[in-house]
């Protein structure tokens, strides 16, 4: 009866114990497979944030429909100079463009402006200022004083000082360089045939007056063609 008894104990133990094995290995493979579904979840809802992030960013680069070009609107009216000037460098004519407008070393009504062999002195460097509304700028010398108009179509150095009182110019777009106390007058030069024999010495100014030579070409003052001939035309260049 004893052994009976004890294989029957045996025989439960044994199934208790497959039982509580089956539970416990079960269980366990229950919540692998659990949490690997999880994980694989979270990696599968990664994965189509960053496929929707990607699609949405190359769709705005997808350009949107061709639309037809409206209609150019008016054109604006000219703006002033920009900076402090308009225009600047040697002063050139175009009848002989080796040529640039000089001045004597002096200033005053004796001062004279002359074409010459170009020597890259400041005395051959001008500059155009602009002015608002384009009514005109004086034009300024490099070595110093402006270049005005006298009462006789000729025109002369000022002093540095007397450049707020000089004669104000325009450039046209024709390259004429016009007062703007007598735009019916255009800047130009005497002894245009003589254009082979040049002033080259600098003149001096003396107590007695400027040193020249007559076949100075001398800057002046000359009625403006309509067609305007190159001694009335100029460069800044």
């Amino acid at each position: 009866m004893e052994t009976s008894t004890e294989k029957k104990l045996w025989i439960i133990a044994t199934i208790g114990g497959i039982i509580l094995f089956l539970l416990f290995f079960g269980g366990g493979i229950y919540f692998a497979i659990m949490y690997n579904n999880k994980v694989n979840d979270n990696e599968t809802q990664k994965k189509q944030k960053e496929q929707l992030t990607i699609a949405l960013t190359e769709a705005s680069k997808c350009p949107g429909p061709i639309q037809l070009e409206g209609q150019v609107g008016p054109e604006g009216p000219q703006g002033p100079a920009g900076g402090i000037y308009s225009q600047n460098g040697p002063l050139r004519n175009l009848s002989n463009t080796n040529l640039v407008a000089d001045r004597f070393d002096c200033f005053g009504n004796s001062s004279l402006a002359y074409l010459t062999e170009q020597n890259y002195k400041p005395q051959q460097t001008w500059t155009l200022k602009s002015s608002e509304n384009n009514m005109g700028g004086i034009l300024e010398n490099q070595y110093g004083g402006c270049l005005t108009v006298d009462d006789v179509n000729g025109v002369y150095m000022t002093t540095p000082a007397g450049c707020k009182n000089a004669s104000k110019w325009i450039f046209t777009t024709q390259g004429q360089l016009k007062p703007t106390k007598d735009k019916s007058k255009c800047l130009s030069f005497t002894n245009a045939g003589i254009l082979q024999n040049v002033q080259k010495k600098q003149p001096i100014c003396t107590k007695g007056g400027p040193n020249i030579t007559s076949n100075l070409m001398k800057l002046q003052l000359t009625k403006c063609e309509n067609q305007p001939t190159t001694e009335q035309q100029w460069a800044f260049h």
